[in-house]
């Protein structure tokens, strides 16, 4: 078996590059990797979030994706074959947008576990999208999974429950709050490395959509709302543990 280990969404730092090494397996998930510009507006979004004085382990903004799907623990052999069947998926996908907005958490604001900052316009394209990365996954030798898609990109986990009234107030007073368009057009490999430091990330394969008229399609959402400055966000060290 090429992948195990549990479902998780939330990473707490990135680091693109790097070489494969030490042990053959790796725990990998695919994604959807935020822009710089959503980054930043999310990052801001979390200054106002940690207000609440909530136990919370805030994602470092540089971590910020949407996952399509997670895959646990993955040999080293299976990467490749793995990054085949997704290029076949991102040939046939053009690229597109979606909009992020609204802050909200599972299993909801009221008993706040993984804050997350949603997907409003563009959700379906990238539904379908999320659907032929996992059946690319089966193609290629993962086992199936049952767990049903939920766009989000995650912001944090609460560590405690108790003392979360103020969050869940800030939660319901940004609910609608629009982030910026992310434009999707690429699939990410992603490998995470745990450590009492945080999680390390590294790209292994970035699988460009291509299909339509993917030289030439144009990215509407972008045009709409996407632009404009945004607070500069120091990054910082990550907070806490993760799971």
């Amino acid at each position: 078996m090429r992948a195990r280990g549990l479902y998780e969404r939330a990473f707490p730092c990135y680091n693109d590059g790097g070489p494969l090494e030490g042990n053959p397996l790796m725990r990998v998930f695919l994604a959807v990797e935020a822009t710089a510009e959503v980054m930043a507006r999310l990052a801001a979004l979390q200054e106002i979030l940690r207000g609440a004085g909530a136990s919370v382990s805030w994602t470092s903004p540089a971590g910020f994706h949407v996952t399509l799907r997670f895959l646990g623990e993955v040999e080293e052999a299976g990467i490749p074959p793995l990054a085949t069947a997704l290029a076949a998926v991102a040939a046939r996908h053009a690229p597109f947008a979606v909009r992020v907005a609204g802050a909200g958490a599972f299993p909801s604001a009221r008993r706040p576990r993984t804050i997350w900052a949603g997907v409003t316009e563009g959700e379906a394209p990238l539904r379908a999208l999320a659907a032929a990365v996992k059946a690319a996954a089966v193609r290629a030798g993962f086992p199936p999974e049952e767990r049903p898609f939920r766009a989000h990109l995650t912001l944090g986990r609460v560590r405690e429950p108790r003392g979360t009234e103020r969050l869940t107030r800030l939660l319901d007073a940004h609910a609608a709050d629009d982030l910026g368009a992310l434009p999707v057009t690429a699939v990410s490999v992603m490998r995470s490395e745990l450590s009492p430091q945080g999680a390390r990330y590294t790209a292994l394969h970035r699988l460009p959509l291509t299909g339509g008229d993917a030289a030439s399609r144009t990215l509407p959402l972008l045009d709409e709302k996407g632009s404009g400055d945004v607070p500069a966000v120091d990054d910082g060290p990550p907070d806490g543990p993760t799971w």
